[in-house]
């Protein structure tokens, strides 16, 4: 009977396999970043696994059929072709009691691991009990003197065994089918919902981009007001408008080039220099990979941080240079302003900042990004990060 073995291990695979095409992914396609295309419906996905049953069933009866009729052959069995017929109809009738014991078993399947051995087990013997004297009546029916000759308590014994075996072999190969299925079906949730949650979390911190800038914004703009510096304040009004109606229009789980995302900061450094005159930025740097694509605002919290912590707390001129340049297959940018460490340190921040890009960077490309910030030599702070290099098409 190795051939049940074998065909055992060869259904399961390929129901392992129909299923993977039923998920539109193959094996090892899946990675960090690529995540899968929307689920395929549930229906779906359980006619696929009973149709790699029936297949299974098929090929299992079919190889029981071939292997019966080969043998009548070699032994030149008399009336082939009514014998043909015969084990074409108790095929038939095996095929219905597979069914049967798939519809018991699919009823257990919320049951207890223990409850559905005990129950597999009395139903193999049932069943293969049960086949027995089906194949006896139809021998009996076409070749009575065969019947007769097999008609001895040792010849039922084995005839009962081998059915036994053969209905085991369908059921293990029923059981392992359905647990591919399922546990392919519990790692598409899975899959989904670590999707779901990576979303979620980039939206999160992308959010709170917004919000602080805003706030800082609007505390400038109330400065100004309560100097009676009107023009600087509409000034400033005018340029919130137009950087949030740019950075609103952008889908944060959408990459934009990098030169719209450097003219998103020159709208954000042109509001603070209302506040800060004596401040100076250079987004030239970037010129050479202008088209390469960068998740949206992942320079913002870098460039408030240098006017926040540079800039707002020198007394003396500070530039903010943001820098772009190619690096074989990665993209490396660095933000940096000239501000003397010591005036630096001398405002303590909370790290939210560089943080945030940390974690977006980590969250959306894993270990292909990098990132590292700290005091520069003369002086000044620079924040260096890169990522894998992407053009717009």
């Amino acid at each position: 009977m190795g051939w049940n073995v074998g065909l055992f291990f060869a259904v399961s695979r390929y129901g392992h396999a129909l299923h993977l095409q039923g998920r539109g992914l193959q094996e090892g396609d899946f990675t960090y970043v690529a995540f899968p295309a929307e689920p395929t419906p549930e229906d779906t996905r359980w006619s696929d696994w009973r149709r790699a049953v029936l297949l299974a069933t098929a090929l299992l009866w079919l190889s029981s059929f071939s292997v019966s009729t080969l043998r009548n052959v070699l032994d030149h069995m008399p009336s082939l072709d009514v014998v043909i017929v015969m084990r074409l109809a108790t095929c038939l009738v095996g095929c219905l009691f597979c069914f049967i014991i798939h519809l018991i078993l699919d009823r257990l399947e919320h049951r207890s691991l223990r409850l559905r051995l005990i129950a597999g087990a009395v139903l193999i013997v049932v069943v293969a009990d049960g086949f027995t004297w089906v194949n006896a009546l139809a021998i009996g029916w076409v070749l009575p003197s065969v019947a007769k000759a097999q008609n001895t308590p040792s010849q039922i014994i084995l005839a009962v065994l081998y059915w036994v075996w053969l209905f085991f072999g369908w059921t293990a190969m029923y059981l392992a089918i359905r647990y591919n299925f399922t546990a392919r079906q519990q790692e598409r949730r899975w899959i989904e919902l670590q999707r779901h949650a990576h979303v979620a979390q980039m939206r999160a911190l992308r959010n709170q981009i917004s919000p602080h800038f805003f706030f800082n914004t609007l505390n400038s703009i109330s400065s100004l007001i309560l100097d009676r510096r009107t023009d600087e304040a509409e000034a400033m009004v005018v340029r919130l408008a137009a950087f949030f109606r740019a950075g609103l229009a952008v889908d944060p789980l959408e990459d934009i080039t990098l030169a719209e995302e450097i003219a998103l900061q020159r709208l954000y450094l042109e509001i603070e220099k209302v506040r800060f005159p004596d401040m100076n930025f250079d987004l030239t740097g970037t010129d050479n990979v202008k088209d390469a694509l960068v998740p949206p605002l992942i320079l913002q919290p870098l460039v408030e941080n240098a006017v926040k912590h540079g800039v707002a707390g020198s007394a003396l001129p500070v530039t903010i240079a943001v820098t772009a340049h190619a690096d074989r297959d990665q993209l490396v940018l660095r933000v940096h302003n000239d501000v003397p460490v010591t005036a630096a340190s001398a405002t303590n921040g909370t790290g939210t900042g560089l943080r945030n890009v940390s974690e977006r960077l980590s969250l959306r490309f894993g270990d292909d990004a990098s990132f590292a910030a700290g005091p520069s030599v003369p002086h000044g702070f620079t924040v260096t990060f890169s990522l894998p290099l992407r053009w717009a098409r």
